[in-house]
């Protein structure tokens, strides 16, 4: 169970041994409104850091496609970032190219190419674009990262109450850490306790799958077959 906004800030605060607010968002104390400012913070950092994306904060978004460039309700207001190769069409079974880049974009559009494999797409300009134009009403989904990182679907916490799916550990001690910054006093020894904090809990965060020297990615839907071959076949 996540610990609430007001338990956090009050593990941050007993552990650099100053006063444990009893209170968080209706509290007029400067230390403590510097203390749910800097929760806030570190909530936001987390999400935007780029060494992860955190399986916590995945989203799928699904949309039909219209017969234009631009693709209406293809992005959510909730959206963060793209995670690569998740755009597929699932009306067609096909993957969707891209993001393209503005160059591979206008090469596209200058030669008029027409006849592609598959559509490819880019995002500009809080649009999600796809060429060449496609029939409407086919069905795309994608993967992304949220903006909420806040219970309720939230970007901050304003209720002492609140809650996040982050990791209490990491966000305790990044109250900690940007709280000791913030009053010019030492902080390197905690943040060097928060970034191990954070690196453990990236390297564990849903799983790594096997990684193979030869290449290629091993069917999870193959027959399970006992080493020595067939049975009943003869091998040994």
């Amino acid at each position: 169970m996540s610990l609430t906004a007001l338990q956090l800030v009050q593990t941050a605060a007993g552990r650099m041994s100053i006063t444990v607010p009893t209170a968080l968002f209706s509290s007029t104390d400067q230390q403590v409104i510097q203390l749910r400012n800097l929760l806030n913070e570190e909530g936001i950092a987390l999400t935007r850091d780029p060494q992860v994306a955190w399986t916590c904060l995945m989203r799928e978004k699904t949309f039909l496609t219209t017969a234009t460039e631009a693709q209406t309700n293809a992005i959510p207001a909730d959206f963060s970032w793209y995670l690569n190769d998740t755009m597929w069409n699932r009306t067609q079974m096909v993957k969707v190219g891209g993001p393209a880049s503005p160059e591979e974009w206008q090469m596209l559009k200058s030669l008029a190419i027409l006849s592609l494999p598959a559509a490819v797409f880019r995002f500009r300009d809080e649009d999600l674009l796809m060429y060449p134009t496609q029939a409407a009403d086919q069905t795309c989904a994608y993967e992304y990262s949220t903006t909420y990182w806040v219970a309720g679907d939230k970007t901050y916490m304003t209720a002492d109450a609140d809650t996040t799916p982050l990791d209490d550990e990491v966000m305790i001690l990044g109250i900690m850490w940007r709280f000791l910054q913030a009053k010019g006093l030492d902080y390197a020894e905690p943040f060097r306790n928060y970034e191990l904090a954070k690196q453990n809990k990236i390297g564990r965060d849903g799983g790594k799958r096997k990684i193979y020297l030869g290449g290629g990615i091993p069917n999870p839907w193959n027959a399970n077959i006992p080493t020595g071959g067939w049975p009943g076949s003869g091998n040994p």
